[in-house]
């Protein structure tokens, strides 16, 4: 028996396989300027090419971390400092101190 796949199927696989492999995480710490954590900071995540901006607190540590968002270069934000990171496919860590 000859199976044929539908064109959409073959579009959700080729995107799905795609989205899966570009994926990127960017985690890490905000700290005050005496080192110690900054709890429930606000976060911005603004993509430089004009694309996405992304949203997040801090944990009562100071910890952060943006799942499932597109590689490129971006501005991290939070309490009056600012940071530039280039996320790359797979796992990224950036510390932001004011």
């Amino acid at each position: 028996m000859r199976w044929l796949a539908s064109p959409a199927l073959v579009f959700l696989l080729i995107v799905g396989a795609t989205s899966a492999v570009f994926a990127a995480e960017l985690s890490g710490w905000v700290l005050q300027s005496n080192g110690n954590p900054m709890a429930n900071a606000s976060l911005q995540l603004v993509r430089q090419d004009g694309g996405e901006t992304f949203t997040g607190t801090t944990d009562n540590q100071g910890r952060y971390s943006f799942e499932h968002i597109p590689p490129g270069r971006y501005v991290l934000r939070a309490g009056g400092a600012e940071r530039q990171v280039y996320v790359e496919p797979g796992f990224n860590s950036a510390n932001l101190r004011q």
